[in-house]
């Protein structure tokens, strides 16, 4: 796998670090598209991506983050899977001082009646304003009721 880290990192050696975040900020933003997509949690799309596609984003995240912590050790591929290493090699101590792993709860869909209800502007009441009448803004300031909102 390294090998193919040291080959995009050396594809993409101009990319400055906080572009290479942001890349790895997107691709998690992916898997969490993947996984609602493949549990229907969008009432708009369904069921619409498979296990299939959660893996292979998931794979994504996982070399987008090797190649960022290349870019991070200044292209020193030892450094950043040295520190790999040392990050599982960390959680396998905590595993074998005593922390049980996490039980894998399954959670069956919510019915539909429990979910709450959607806000509709046109529902809420809002209080009427008097001339003259402070009221509180959306930052907490005092503002008269005939200033703009």
């Amino acid at each position: 796998m390294w090998d193919q880290i040291r080959e995009l990192h050396a594809c993409h050696a101009d990319v400055p670090d906080e572009i290479r975040l942001l890349k790895l900020t997107e691709e998690t933003g992916e898997v969490a598209e993947a996984f609602v997509g493949m549990h229907g949690m969008n009432s708009r799309k369904g069921v619409c991506r498979s296990r299939d596609n959660l893996l292979a984003e998931l794979g994504d995240v996982i070399i987008t983050a090797a190649v960022a912590m290349t870019g991070v050790t200044g292209g020193d591929i030892g450094e950043a899977r040295s520190q790999l290493e040392q990050r599982s090699a960390g959680c396998h101590q905590w595993l074998a001082m005593g922390h049980q792993q996490p039980r894998r709860r399954s959670h069956p869909p919510r019915p539909q009646d429990t979910r709450p209800a959607p806000r509709d502007n046109l529902t809420r009441r809002r209080p009427e304003r008097l001339s003259g009448q402070q009221r509180t803004g959306p930052c907490g300031r005092r503002r008269h009721s005939g200033s703009p909102a």
